[in-house]
């Protein structure tokens, strides 16, 4: 499934309360996405309170430009908690 697609779904699965759907999706956070996607797993993870989830990608983010990730964190109080 294409990655924009996916946050889709998982807002909402978060949106609407859909149980399986919401364990499904934090599930492959927890798995892969948080390595190769780390800033949609940041925003999604801070927006619902998946603390540990926002630990897993945060570390992940290092690497990335700082523009990139100053422009990609876009759930309000978030970045500050990144700095």
């Amino acid at each position: 499934m294409e990655v924009n697609l996916f946050f889709s779904l998982a807002e909402a699965a978060e949106k609407y309360l859909v149980h399986g759907v919401m364990l499904t999706c934090i599930t492959r956070m927890e798995l892969t996405l948080h390595k190769t996607h780390p800033i949609q797993v940041l925003n999604h993870s801070g927006k619902h309170g998946y603390e540990y989830l926002a630990n897993l990608a945060a570390p992940m983010t290092i690497p990335s430009p700082i523009r990139e990730v100053v422009d990609g964190l876009k759930f309000p109080g978030l970045l500050s908690k990144w700095v």
